[in-house]
């Protein structure tokens, strides 16, 4: 059948959740095979989203991380003014840090061990702090202030929202030993392990605690950041590779110190 809103030749974006689809993570009608099929495209064609004329492939490519991070950003409810630290400069976390940014955070940190991310990081604008450097509590208190609003607690980081994109279950356990008092948590972290809270320490903080996946309706939301000209995210990608060179490439990406988002050119 017929998909009235896009012809031959139209280059476009696939939302890989869309119209009961699962592309990547269910089956082989996506990743690495020889094509992508988008089913239920007639019914659904809001998964197909055509590609301004001015948008290259190369940023075509980081919607979908883009999606992720605005997701976090959204689930946050991050609001004009606030404070925002991520925790993981990998393309979630940058992600996610460049849309608290678009929303309206005046403050974006990002804290991660890897020198190379954090100066992706430092180049898309953000404060950035390398986890084993010290206390990341007084760093924070330096960038964010600080806050009295608790006599047990004493002084704790003006921080508004805290971004957990690590997957790291003891750095999901800083963040909450670390937030002030009324603090915002977001984990879009994949955790494979059970995460240990201290349920004390979570009453006394009164921390809102909550979780970001995939991204229901973000998309349409990143090609508006995309196209308003506000972000830069090109940093985003440390790395080419041609389709010849394919091998090289994945194993690029899986050195996370040294790598962002790997692109790899099929028409190369």
């Amino acid at each position: 059948a017929k998909v009235d809103c896009v012809v031959p030749g139209d280059r476009v974006l696939v939302n890989p959740m869309w119209g009961g689809n699962a592309i990547g993570a269910s089956g082989v009608e996506g990743a690495f095979a020889p094509y992508v099929v988008y089913k239920n495209a007639v019914k659904h064609p809001e998964g197909l989203l055509k590609m301004p004329d001015d948008m290259d492939f190369d940023v075509g490519a980081l919607v979908e991380p883009l999606s992720v991070g605005m997701h976090a950003a959204n689930q946050s409810k991050i609001q004009a003014g606030d404070k925002v630290v991520v925790f993981g400069a990998g393309p979630v976390g940058l992600a996610a840090a460049i849309a608290a940014r678009y929303r309206g955070a005046s403050q974006v940190a990002v804290v991660d061990l890897s020198a190379a991310r954090l100066t992706v990081a430092s180049t898309l604008g953000m404060e950035t702090f390398k986890a084993d450097a010290g206390s990341l509590s007084g760093w924070l208190q330096e960038v964010h202030g600080t806050v009295h609003n608790n006599p047990i607690l004493g002084p704790q980081p003006g921080t508004d929202v805290y971004i957990e994109a690590t997957g790291v279950g003891s750095v999901f356990q800083q963040i909450c030993e670390t937030a002030r008092k009324g603090a915002r948590v977001t984990v879009v972290g994949v955790h494979f392990a059970p995460v240990e809270l201290n349920m004390i320490n979570f009453l006394m903080r009164e921390l809102v605690i909550t979780s970001a996946c995939e991204y229901p309706e973000e998309f349409p939301q990143v090609m508006e950041m995309l196209s308003s000209g506000k972000v830069d995210v090109r940093p985003l990608i440390s790395h080419h590779f041609p389709l010849s060179q394919f091998n090289e490439a994945f194993a690029q990406a899986q050195r996370q110190s040294e790598a962002v988002k790997v692109l790899v050119d099929c028409q190369s």
